[in-house]
């Protein structure tokens, strides 16, 4: 309803946890879980993870590369006063340093090769725990070995808990969107423009017209906060 990719859960106002689509992906969907009965109480909720607002983003973001998480939740005292997601550090970085210094920042050179796939006439439930296994947020859909769509956390929380559908019963097939393409020979800024046009948090890349590797949003906050720190580290 909202496209927000965290939940803060609390009860009679006091804060108890957080879930993000990835928790209810792997701990609702993946563990089989019924959707129309399970409360937010009966499972677990993760712990959350705060940070006061004086602190850095450079210490914000160490934080959650240490806790795995993509939402740290920002503190005023004892009071919740805002959130940061993953792609918060994505627009910071890409601002604060999106020019190439003749540095070779094609797409190509950081994207992910090894595609993880399954075949469009598989399960919600058991795609769920290939994501869990595997720690991935998407998978590419395949039919006749050929590639036909994607999945991910976010549209799962999104059509299967949203509209209440059966995991053990919907296919991927009746779920899955056409992934949004970018060229490998493209630059990584370029990544960024094409997820926020497109509202998309994954990109499969191509070469010569096929899917060769996948990109992320991740992969982008990590390329832009590495490179941020190598120009600080050459300015000093």
């Amino acid at each position: 309803q909202y496209k927000v990719g965290s939940l803060i859960v609390s009860d009679a106002g006091k804060v108890k946890g957080v879930f993000s689509e990835s928790a209810l992906t792997m701990d609702i969907i993946a563990a089989g879980h019924p959707l129309d009965t399970t409360l937010l109480s009966d499972i677990l909720v993760h712990k959350l993870n705060t940070m006061d607002c004086n602190q850095t983003m450079s210490n914000a973001y160490q934080k959650m590369r240490e806790n795995n998480i993509r939402h740290l939740s920002i503190s005023n005292g004892k009071k919740i006063v805002g959130m940061l997601s993953i792609k918060d550090f994505a627009n910071y970085y890409s601002f604060n340093f999106c020019q190439d210094q003749n540095q070779d920042n094609r797409i190509g050179n950081y994207m992910r090769e090894s595609l993880a796939t399954i075949p469009e006439s598989t399960a919600v439930h058991k795609a769920a725990k290939i994501m869990k296994e595997n720690k991935i947020g998407s998978l590419l859909t395949t039919r006749n070995e050929k590639i036909t769509g994607i999945v991910t956390e976010e549209i799962f929380t999104r059509k299967v808990l949203g509209d209440n559908l059966n995991p053990e019963t919907t296919l991927v097939s009746e779920l899955m969107e056409k992934p949004t393409t970018i060229k490998s020979v493209q630059s990584m800024d370029s990544a960024l423009s094409c997820m926020h046009k497109n509202d998309v948090r994954y990109l499969a890349v191509t070469v010569d017209n096929k899917i060769k590797g996948i990109i992320s949003l991740k992969d982008l906050t990590i390329y832009y906060k590495n490179k941020f720190v190598t120009s600080q580290d050459i300015d000093e």
